[in-house]
């Protein structure tokens, strides 16, 4: 990778970039990946509580030959393993009205395109939005709150012509799936230090994420699908995550320190493709009954540190 920056005003920097990727992997369907990405960034500030930043990229990612494994389907490209086009933005804005307290918020989209993929994802759109503010109350007391928005939407395609009499030769994508996600995450958490005369710091963090997908069939040009009608969406996935983390250090003397952590992660899903499906809810098909997670778990930890 290399860059260089260039600054066009007092209160404005630009900065353009260049990188590049390689992979080998071995046993793999691509053997080689190659991937080239171009950047440009601009960083201004209009005042002096204030700081702007704006950013596009462009990347290209070809690789060798696909060769697909004898029991899959030839046209299939799996997404990261095959040709993709990727142009993406984002925006970060700074605020920091007083020395104590602080804004943030950003924007960011993508864009990808497998152009030479004829079964499996073909595009994907992704946006992601964040805001979060910190809070200094005092030298060694610090709150902060965040909110991130994450929506992707993709489309796949697919085909049954495997599953037939039907000749490998004239396969071709016979069923096209549109595919939303919204993931929303909220947090919140807070850090004191100096306690018990200096020695003693804690933390606390906690995160509620709630996720939503929904799949709908576009485009089904197989007479075979009888059980897939096009523009009647699947029932909705629901995934939700509740994190609590709490955290202590103690400082013994100046190389060690004893460090104290607690963790309680409730997680909760729903996905129809598992749920009441059982061993043997397909014909001909023995399943091993599996259902959505479904959990709640503590962890308790305690670790000593010591610095050479």
């Amino acid at each position: 990778s290399a860059d260089a920056k260039y600054r066009l005003h007092r209160r404005v920097d630009m900065t353009v970039g260049y990188a590049n990727e390689t992979v080998t992997r071995s046993p793999a369907e691509v053997s080689k990946t190659d991937e080239d990405r171009y950047d440009l960034k601009v960083k201004t500030r209009p005042g002096d509580t204030v700081q702007l930043a704006f950013g596009l990229g462009t990347a290209d990612r070809d690789g060798s030959g696909y060769v697909a494994d004898g029991l899959e389907n030839p046209l299939l490209r799996k997404y990261y393993l095959a040709d993709r086009e990727r142009d993406d933005a984002r925006v970060d804005l700074s605020w920091q009205p007083a020395n104590r307290i602080a804004f943030n918020a950003s924007a960011q989209i993508s864009d990808d395109d497998y152009t030479d993929s004829l079964v499996g994802l073909t595009a994907a759109r992704q946006t992601t939005y964040t805001l979060d503010t910190s809070l200094l109350i005092d030298k060694h007391t610090q709150l902060y709150v965040f909110y991130n928005r994450d929506n992707i939407d993709s489309q796949q395609a697919g085909s049954l012509d495997g599953l037939g009499a039907i000749p490998p030769s004239d396969w071709q994508a016979n069923w096209f799936a549109d595919n939303e996600d919204k993931v929303d995450s909220i947090g919140v958490g807070a850090k004191r230090s100096r306690l018990a005369g200096g020695r003693l710091d804690v933390g606390m963090d906690y995160v509620y994420s709630r996720a939503r997908g929904q799949i709908t069939l576009t485009d089904n040009t197989d007479p075979a699908v009888t059980l897939l009608e096009p523009g009647l969406p699947y029932p909705e996935l629901k995934t939700t995550v509740h994190t609590l983390k709490l955290n202590a250090d103690y400082r013994i003397d100046k190389r060690t320190k004893l460090r104290m952590n607690f963790i309680h992660e409730k997680y909760s899903s729903k996905d129809w493709a598992l749920d009441g499906v059982g061993v043997d809810g397909l014909s001909s098909v023995l399943l091993l009954g599996e259902e959505s997670p479904d959990y709640s778990v503590n962890y308790i930890g305690l670790s000593l540190h010591y610095k050479f």
